[in-house]
C-alpha cells in the first residue's frame, strides 16, 4: 500500500478496486467495487457487490454484478 495513501476504514463500502491494477477497457478510468445497497440491488439482485466505471460519461458507469469472475470491461496491468 503506497504510505501516503490511508487505509480505509472497516465500514467503507465502496473503494477505488485494486488502485492501480484495475481499470475500465473502453475509457481507462479506474472502476470501483461496491457493496450493494436497496437501490443497486434491485438492479443486480443477485449479486452482493457491483462494479463500476468511475467515468460518468462511460458506457460501463452503470456497472455490473460481481460474482466470481471480474465483468468483461476491467482491465488489469
Amino acid at each position: 500500500m503506497n504510505q501516503n495513501m490511508k487505509q480505509k476504514p472497516h465500514t467503507q463500502t465502496a473503494w477505488i478496486y485494486h488502485e492501480e491494477k484495475h481499470y475500465c477497457k473502453d475509457c481507462g478510468w479506474p472502476v470501483i467495487m461496491a457493496c450493494c445497497n436497496d437501490e443497486t440491488g434491485a438492479l443486480f439482485p443477485n449479486d452482493d457487490w457491483i462494479i463500476y466505471c468511475a467515468n460518468k460519461g462511460c458506457q460501463n458507469h452503470k456497472g455490473a454484478g460481481v460474482f466470481q469472475d471480474l465483468p468483461r470491461f476491467v482491465a488489469s496491468s
